[in-house]
């Protein structure tokens, strides 16, 4: 009895052994790697420096350093290689499956938040980010502070210029006008500021006294104020008439009478310049003298 125990006992160690023999036998492992990536998918992927593109992909005609074909290499200096640890060949999507023609970055976000941002140490760069669904805002400077420059759009509205975070200072309305301390210009140029600094406009002829004078095209230049005398003549006879001196401009003219009608009605008084230097004076009524004036300035 004991024997046929020893013999079952042995033929089961037998059965077992064969088993997992047979088993292990079956358990071989094949590993195909891919250069230069395997494909799949990773949780982590690490590499000292990538080159993505169709060309870059053919390692034997592209390659960073060594002898190929060609260098994967900067356009501006064909033949030597670049430094840099990405080279993207063709173009770059980001949170985009597809981007517009000729657009070699392209970042796509929520509709109504998200932005771009580039910075240093100090936080100062670049930053293009949206204002809801309707607006879109570019910083240059730090976000966090005071912006160097800031250039927004809004729906229905024009392009507005800040100098901080909340104020703009110049602004182009929809329909081309440009308001410089407002953001509602009426006219064509609109300057809104203190009152004793709203303009100044220098050409080198500015001075104390002088006028900005418009010559026949509408361009301004500061000129010398003005001269202007009052030139009489005449006072003794029914008419008279007075004349500017040389170098003068006439502005204007006038008379003036003495005397009364002996009848006491009303005469008749001309008044009128005959030329462009010369005032002209003169009166129906035969009791009465004229005297003629001339408003003639440089």
């Amino acid at each position: 009895m004991l024997r046929m125990a020893n013999r079952i006992a042995i033929f089961i160690i037998l059965c077992f052994s064969f088993y997992f023999q047979f088993c292990f036998a079956q358990e071989n492992i094949t590993i195909t790697t891919y250069y230069p990536s395997p494909y799949g998918s990773y949780r982590e992927l690490r590499v000292q420096r990538l080159a993505l593109g169709e060309n870059y992909s053919i390692t034997s005609q592209y390659c960073w350093d060594g002898v190929c074909t060609n260098y994967i290499d900067d356009d501006s200096n064909p033949g030597t290689p670049t430094n840099v640890d990405l080279v993207v060949e063709g173009f770059v999507g980001i949170g985009a499956y597809s981007i517009p023609q000729g657009t070699k970055l392209y970042v796509h976000g929520p509709a109504t938040s998200g932005f771009i941002g580039i910075d240093g140490d100090d936080n100062a760069g670049i930053r293009i980010s949206k204002l809801g669904t309707t607006a879109g805002i570019i910083e240059l400077g730090d976000p966090a502070g005071q912006n160097n420059l800031r250039i927004r759009s809004e729906a229905g509205r024009g392009l507005d210029l800040g100098s901080n975070a909340t104020q703009g200072r110049l602004f182009i309305s929809t329909n081309g006008f440009v308001g410089i301390g407002t953001s509602t210009p009426s006219v064509r140029l609109h300057v809104s500021g203190p009152s004793s600094a709203a303009i100044r406009i220098t050409d080198g002829n500015q001075g104390t006294g002088r006028v900005l004078t418009s010559d026949a095209n509408g361009v301004g230049t500061w000129q010398a104020k003005l001269t202007c005398q009052v030139v009489n003549a005449g006072g003794s006879s029914q008419s008279a008439s007075v004349n500017c001196p040389g170098g003068t401009v006439m502005t204007g003219g006038g008379c003036r009478c003495s005397g009364s009608p002996a009848d006491g009605t009303e005469d008749l008084l001309n008044s009128y310049p005959s030329n462009a230097n010369t005032w002209n004076c003169s009166t129906s009524s035969t009791d009465r003298h004229v005297a003629a004036y001339a408003i003639c300035c440089n």
